[in-house]
C-alpha cells in the first residue's frame, strides 16, 4: 500500500509501521494484532522496557446534531 510508512493488510484490517516506532492496527482484533506485532521485536533496536498503548473505535455517524467526540465512547465522524 505505501513504503513510507510501511502499511499492509493482514486478515481484513490493517498494519502501519512508522519509521519512530508506532505501530497502527485498523480494523484487527486484540488477537489478530499480536502476530505482527511479536514479529517486529525481533527487528527492534533499543526497545523500551515499557510502552505505551491507546486504542479507539470510530464509526460514522449521520446524525448532525450528535456530539464528535463522546466521553469513553466512540470518536464519530459526521458525513458532509
Amino acid at each position: 500500500m505505501s513504503s513510507t510508512p510501511i502499511a499492509f493488510r493482514i486478515h481484513a484490517g490493517l498494519v502501519v509501521i512508522f519509521r519512530y516506532g508506532v505501530v497502527v492496527l485498523i480494523g484487527l482484533s486484540p488477537s489478530e494484532g499480536t502476530a505482527p506485532i511479536e514479529t517486529l521485536i525481533s527487528r527492534v533496536i533499543g526497545e523500551l522496557s515499557s510502552y505505551e498503548e491507546e486504542s479507539a473505535q470510530a464509526q460514522l455517524c449521520n446524525d448532525q446534531s450528535a456530539e464528535v467526540i463522546l466521553p469513553g465512547g466512540r470518536i464519530l465522524s459526521q458525513r458532509i
